[in-house]
């Protein structure tokens, strides 16, 4: 009787071990996602102290952690076995996007004509340009280029800017692309102008303006390759999303919200027994 008793006291000590669910912030079916396992995550992806983060931040990094996991299962039973669990999912979603068929032309071109202005290019400048670090210096050749030197000379002759080798020439570059203060100054100049000394950081700058290329947009042959990388990228991404909604509506999942340290506001049901 006692050995019985004993037996039946044991077999409770071990299904409230097995019940045991303090340490589970989520779950897959039978599988728990530990406080660990999250930290780690969250480390990962947010640095040493994530919890600093807002709710929403961090309950989309547990939506995606789970989520990861399940694409991770479905690409093992697709055969994907080789490295880590990121490289297998890596590997597996290749796979899903190399198998999706290039946009049909008329798409291309539909795509094109919506997003003229993304191919369209501003006015381009190049220019020339002396780079003096001592004032003193700068100021004595500014003062020379006033008098009429020749500019070029004095560039090859003074110039401790790199670019001197490439005869101090720059572009083409974009207004968008080039520092405020320069931008600012060379758009006053006309072709063959010199700017104002020009204080920079680590010296003094002067400028000579070479030309002004104007604006110019890209033509649908030119810009064919780009819209269609894009567009298979946004077929891969839909077809994506379709299989982690159809494993997720196939796994029964849980959110443990007393074993979090931030209040869960994701896609995914709370336990709450």
């Amino acid at each position: 009787m006692k050995k019985v008793f004993l037996l039946f006291i044991i077999l409770i000590s071990c299904q409230k071990a097995k019940e045991d669910k303090s340490n589970w912030v989520a779950s897959l079916g039978k599988e728990a996602v530990t406080k660990e396992e999250l930290d780690n995550y969250l480390k990962k992806n947010l640095g040493e102290d994530p919890y600093n983060h807002t709710t929403v931040v961090l309950s989309e990094l547990l939506d995606n952690l789970l989520t990861e996991k399940l694409l991770y299962w479905e690409a093992k039973k697709e055969g994907f076995t080789g490295g880590s669990q990121e490289e297998v999912i890596k590997s597996y979603i290749e796979t899903i996007c190399n198998k999706i068929k290039e946009p049909p032309e008329n798409a291309v071109k539909e795509w094109y004509i919506k997003n003229k202005e993304k191919f369209k290019t501003g006015a381009q400048y190049y220019f020339w340009e002396i780079f003096i670090t001592d004032r003193n210096k700068a100021e004595s050749i500014y003062s020379s280029l006033k008098k009429g030197d020749d500019f070029h000379k004095i560039l090859q002759e003074n110039s401790e800017n790199l670019n001197k080798e490439n005869g101090g020439l720059i572009g083409p570059l974009s207004i968008e692309d080039i520092p405020e203060e320069i931008a600012l100054s060379l758009s006053k100049l006309k072709k063959g102008e010199i700017s104002p000394l020009l204080p920079v950081s680590g010296g003094y700058m002067i400028l000579k303006l070479k030309e002004i290329l104007p604006p110019k947009e890209i033509s649908f042959e030119e810009a064919k390759g780009v819209i269609l990388e894009i567009l298979k990228e946004e077929m891969c991404e839909k077809e994506l999303e379709k299989i982690k909604k159809t494993l997720i509506l196939k796994e029964t999942i849980w959110v443990y919200q007393k074993n979090l340290l931030f209040s869960y506001c994701g896609q995914f049901p709370l336990y709450m027994q």
